[in-house]
Order: structure tokens, then C-alpha cells, then sequence
């Protein structure tokens, strides 16, 4: 009977037995944790003064407003409404919040607001086109656009509308 001699992997390391292969952490390994946590720590705190910075910068002031499609509607209640009658930072504003503003009015069928580079707003407005003014027993009069939507109560003083049937 001839028996085989078994030969040892040359490729892998002779493993001691009670002992790991995985070494104890050492300086090398803890500085390299601190430099990461240092790093975050200061791209962190950058990021907060650029923030701050354009925030509060006097670049950024709004100096200009364009509004279009006024008909019923001054520019006055427009900013007034949209609360734009104060000094206000670009990045400041939030277009979402006037649009919701904005359309809560009446006579503001829909709205939308965009920045323009640097120093402007422009608010575009497209208002209601009353068709008719319906009269129900025992309440008011109200005013009915073109989808036949009732969007506003009738006030003859205030709304001008009689030529409408």
C-alpha cells in the first residue's frame, strides 16, 4: 500500500491555531476615522456659510416684479396679496406658497410664479371670464365663468357686470 504524501498550500498563510488573521486596530486605522469625521465636519459647516451667505446676500434682493394678465385685478392687490411689499430675498421666496396666495383670490382663475436671474420675480395671472350671473331663490347672486363653475358672489357695486345675462 503506497501512501500519498499530502502537500501544504503554498498560496495560503499557515493559520496558528488561537490566533486571527484580522490585526488589532492600531494608530494608522483611528486617524484615518478622525480625518474622515474631521472632513464631514468641515464641508458641513461650509456648506452652512454658503447657505447663509447667499441667503442674506443684498445680490439676491428682490428689485423687480413683472405681473401679466391684469384685467380686473390692480398690480397693487397682486403684490399686496402675494405679500411682496417688503424687501425679500430670491431665494427666499417661495413661488408655491404665492401661487396658492394668489389663486385664493376670486377673480385669479390660475397663477405661476418664476424667478428671473439674480433680482426679479414675474407672476403670470390668467383671471375668470364670467359668463353669467345666476339668481337662486333665497340666496345671493353669484357669477359663473365659461366651465359654468360658480367662482364669486355677485356685487353689482363692486363687479360692474351688467351687461352679462
Amino acid at each position: 500500500m503506497v501512501t500519498k504524501r499530502v502537500k501544504q498550500n503554498r498560496y495560503k498563510k499557515e493559520s496558528r491555531p488561537g490566533k486571527t488573521d484580522r490585526p488589532a486596530p492600531g494608530k494608522k486605522a483611528v486617524s484615518r476615522v478622525m480625518v474622515a469625521v474631521f472632513m464631514v465636519a468641515l464641508l458641513s459647516l461650509g456648506a452652512i456659510w454658503l447657505h447663509d451667505a447667499v441667503v442674506q446676500s443684498p445680490f439676491f434682493t428682490v428689485r423687480e416684479i413683472e405681473v401679466s394678465g391684469l384685467g380686473r385685478i390692480s398690480r397693487n392687490e397682486v403684490i399686496a396679496r402675494a405679500e411682496l411689499d417688503r424687501t425679500l430675498n430670491l431665494f427666499a421666496v417661495r413661488p408655491d406658497l404665492i401661487e396658492a396666495k394668489l389663486t385664493a383670490h376670486p377673480w385669479v382663475a390660475s397663477a405661476r410664479v418664476t424667478r428671473k436671474l439674480f433680482s426679479g420675480l414675474s407672476i403670470a395671472i390668467e383671471e375668470e371670464t364670467p359668463l353669467a350671473i345666476v339668481t337662486i331663490e333665497n340666496l345671493a347672486d353669484i357669477i359663473i365663468n365659461v366651465q359654468g363653475v360658480p367662482f364669486k358672489e355677485y356685487d353689482p357695486d363692486k363687479d360692474g357686470l351688467q351687461a352679462l345675462p
